[in-house]
């Protein structure tokens, strides 16, 4: 079996030799290993490092996005036939030597998917606090629109077969976390949460910490987007019914003023705040209905997409 591990780089010179020298090269059942490593414009001597080691190396003159460079990695991994794709964040938090525990559930058909989980036992140490609910809050969330639980859904280290990767498709720029647990839950892919080890550095800079307000809005954005993508009737539906059922409340209190009394002066704002809220109740609910019916048809093309792929993958082999 053909095994790639592939590692995001991004201004990560103070890590990254300390980290290749850690990756073991042999794994059991694998018998073909490498790394690519892509340097999504990197402006320290990250290049330089890599270059030392001898990888394969992608470099992006500018810096395009996590979600991006994943799915480079996934053509990559596709067109050179990987069996096994292991992503690991390049900041050396993550221990090399768990690839391996990854790896093996997906080789004994246990699943399709590996999920690294940091949370399995309790809060991993030094782990910001922001960092730690908003992992839980987002979990969470995706939990209930994939209707699935998750403890992890934030972890970028994981592997994916190829089956998997055939399937995936992403439009994500800057994450694919949480967005790949989703697609291939509604696809009925196997994922498994495996427990790993992770470690954060006390004096080292917090991206979240420093940036908490992006951070809150970014986390905000992908679960809207996330509802809006794999859930809109939920999500247009029931903003309309809850409008619709509340512009009710002003039209039963006006219908019944104007049987008894025979007029809606003084509370002719009632008629019409009571109608604007049925109105828009119900063009959320269409909006819903219409998003539904697209992303039923985006799943049918994606079967046919997938099936290019197949085919395609199957050319390459011969």
């Amino acid at each position: 079996m053909k095994l790639i591990l592939f590692l995001p780089v991004y201004n990560e010179e103070e890590n990254l030799e300390e980290l290749l020298n850690k990756i073991p090269r042999s794994f059991v059942n694998i018998d073909d290993f490498s790394i690519l490593a892509i340097n999504d414009g990197s402006k320290d001597d990250s290049l330089k490092i890599l270059e030392k080691h001898g990888i394969k190396i992608i470099s992006n003159d500018q810096n395009i996005g996590l979600g991006n460079i994943f799915k480079q990695a996934i053509d990559y991994a596709l067109k050179n036939q990987a069996d096994i794709l292991v992503t690991m964040d390049s900041d050396n938090q993550f221990d090399p030597n768990e690839i391996e525990k990854l790896i093996q559930p997906i080789i004994k058909n246990k699943t399709e998917v590996s999920l690294g989980n940091r949370f399995f036992n309790k809060k991993p140490v030094n782990m910001p606090l922001i960092k730690y609910y908003g992992n839980k809050l987002m979990s969470h969330m995706i939990g209930f629109i994939a209707n699935k639980k998750f403890q992890d859904v934030s972890c970028g280290f994981r592997a994916y077969s190829k089956e998997v990767l055939l399937n995936l498709n992403l439009f994500g720029q800057f994450t694919y976390t949480q967005e790949t647990i989703l697609d291939l839950a509604f696809k009925n892919k196997k994922l498994l949460e495996i427990p790993i080890s992770v470690q954060y550095f006390k004096n080292r800079k917090s991206f979240i910490s420093g940036n908490l307000w992006k951070y809150s809005v970014k986390t905000l954005k992908i679960i809207i987007n996330s509802l809006v993508s794999f859930r809109p009737l939920f999500l247009f539906g029931g903003i309309g019914l809850i409008l619709f059922i509340f512009g009710l409340f002003f039209d039963i209190f006006i219908g019944y003023y104007y049987l008894t009394y025979g007029m809606f002066s003084p509370y002719k704002a009632y008629a019409a705040i009571g109608g604007s809220l049925n109105l828009l109740g119900v063009i959320l609910i269409t909006i819903g209905l219409i998003l539904q019916s697209l992303k039923h048809i985006r799943l049918n093309q994606e079967k046919i997409l997938y099936y290019q792929k197949k085919y395609l993958d199957g050319n390459n082999k011969k």
